[in-house]
Parts: C-alpha cells; structure tokens; sequence
C-alpha cells in the first residue's frame, strides 16, 4: 500500500510539475564506495590495507527525471544536518530562483539518526511557516523496504563500479550521476534546537502532512501510521509558542557546520597508500599525496579548517519566493 502511495505522489509530480514536486533522498550501501576501489582481485598485499571510507547519498527529483549524488568522507556527521543541508540544496536546484510548486512530497528512509527525529520535522513546519510551500507531506517507507527508483540508481553504481576501477573521488564521480562534494554546510539542527517544543510518539508515525491555514495564518500538522489511516491531527506544531500564541521561530541564519577530519586515521590511510599506489596511475598518486597533505592539514590547522568549512556557504532560505 505505501509503495502503491509513493507511486502516485511520483506520477503526480511528473503530470503536474508546476504544482507538485517529488523528491527522494537515500544513502547507499558505503562498502561498495571504498577508496581505491578495483575492478580486479590485486596482490595480496591490499588485503593488509584499511581504505578511505566515501559515502553516497542520493536523490532524485521525479517531477524532472533528475538525479543528484553528494559524496563525503565523513567530514561531517551523518544525522540530521546531512540531511537537511542536501534538502537545500535540492530545493534551490529546483527553483533557482523561481517559486517552487506549493506541494512538496518528500521520501526518505526511516532512520531515526538522519531523518525521523524533531529536526527534519520541525524544520519542514518552518519551510510552510516562511511560505515556501503551502502543504509538505513527509513520508517514511518501512525498514526493510525497496526504494525501487533510488535502489536502481545505485544498482547501477554497483554495476559499474564492478567493471571499472575508481581510485580517487574525481574517478569515482565518473560513475555517478551529476555528483559533487558536499561543502558549504550549516549546523540547522543547532539553528533550531532552542526553538523546538518536546517531540513526542513520532517514531510511531510514518507520514506528516504540513498545511498552511489561510484563516488563522498558521500551520497545521498532521500524521499517521500508514496511507490506510485516517489523519490525526498534531494539537500544536513542533515549536514552542511565545507568550502572544505565536510560534517561536528562528530568525537570521543558522551557523556555519564545522567540518571535522578526525575520524579519518592517518597513520592508516598513509600505510594504505604505500602499499596500494603500485598499482595506480600517475595522476591517482598525485591525487593521493594532495589529499592526504590536505587532510593532515586540516585536522592540524583550525584557521585552514574553518576557511573550508566556509566555503560555498550560501543560506538559501531567504532567497525563495513566498506564496
């Protein structure tokens, strides 16, 4: 029944793209993404090396047929922000500038540390307060499930990453659809965490609907377990209310998210690349010793770090029309 739901909401964004847009955002199996990555069984020398962690997270637009991938190395947290960083960017793809439709259906997986927790769901009720939709329906397919589109598209990742070697990032992308490195991230939950009422019983629902109510300029949430159910409705929103009765927003911008490389053993990946450079080519070597050289950089020099993190940070909130 939810799989039969998801394909309407696809269908309806590709027929009406004007009023409705569909997005997906997944993370692929990060095992198969590991790099240097090799077509063919090498020495067995590679079997002593640990290789350098790369994450995928996908997302596709159904109303446009577009596909979008952001690679990390888990410089950043894989929670919340993640997701809600990705969610903006998407968003501003979608618009550029224009309004966006007024209905947004969103898909996302239902994980607890990256989307089904206070910070997406408040963070949308936010995106109706500003009128940059009049209604959101957010929906979690259960564990277990098939994104079949979404699945499909890192299938055939898989497939050609079985067929061909991809020994740095830039070669990685090669195998990916519009891919890009995710920078220029900010720390959203943070942004809303003094402003967020107590969440409670959401782990129990798997889809939120978001309306603007014209007559009282406010935002009504809704939920429910499964397409089968009928709505309940949310007695407030999930921010707290001021004294006047409004809802407590955030205002300016939230903070830049510090990127961290800490996780990233460079004792490690520096005993790795010793060993496997044999076997890639001139351009991966070079690519390899600039990466590690900046990755040691920034776990030693704070001011290097922050100028990173920095880097492409544009809050686009404020440049969507309202409704």
């Amino acid at each position: 029944m939810e799989k039969l739901a998801y394909y309407r909401r696809r269908t309806i964004s590709r027929r009406r793209p004007d009023r409705y847009l569909s997005l997906i955002i997944d993370g692929m199996d990060n095992t198969k993404t590991s790099l240097p990555h090799f077509k063919d069984r090498k020495g067995k020398d590679l079997a002593s090396t640990i290789p350098m962690k790369t994450h995928v997270t996908g997302a596709i637009n159904h109303g446009t047929h577009q596909k979008f991938v952001f690679t990390d190395i888990y410089q950043y947290k894989h929670d919340s922000n993640l997701t809600l960083n990705i969610l903006m960017k998407l968003l501003w793809e979608a618009s550029k500038g224009r309004p966006l439709p007024p209905v947004l259906y969103l898909q996302a997986d239902n994980c607890f540390r990256e989307n089904k927790n206070r910070f997406i769901l408040s963070f949308l009720e936010l995106l109706v307060h500003r009128r940059v939709f009049y209604e959101i329906q957010l929906s979690f397919l259960y564990v277990g499930h098939t994104h079949e589109d979404i699945d499909q598209m890192f299938s055939v990742f898989s497939d050609r990453l079985r067929h061909t070697d991809a020994t740095t990032v830039p070669e990685l992308h090669q195998n990916l659809y519009n891919a890009q490195e995710l920078h220029g991230c900010y720390n959203v939950s943070g942004w809303l965490d003094p402003c967020i009422a107590g969440v409670k019983s959401h782990s129990k629902s798997n889809i939120f609907r978001y309306r603007y109510d014209e007559a009282n300029k406010s935002v009504n949430v809704y939920y429910r377990k499964n397409s089968e159910q009928p709505w309940k409705t949310l007695r407030r929103g999930f921010f707290k209310v001021r004294p006047n009765g409004l809802p407590l927003l955030p205002n300016s911008n939230p903070p830049v998210l510090m990127a961290s490389f800490h996780l990233l053993d460079m004792d490690v990946l520096k005993k790795g690349n010793s060993i496997w450079s044999t076997y890639l080519t001139q351009e991966a070597r070079l690519w390899w010793t600039n990466k590690l050289s900046f990755i040691q950089n920034m776990q030693s020099n704070k001011y290097q770090l922050t100028q990173y993190s920095r880097k492409g940070c544009i809050w686009r909130l404020n440049s969507f029309h309202s409704l």
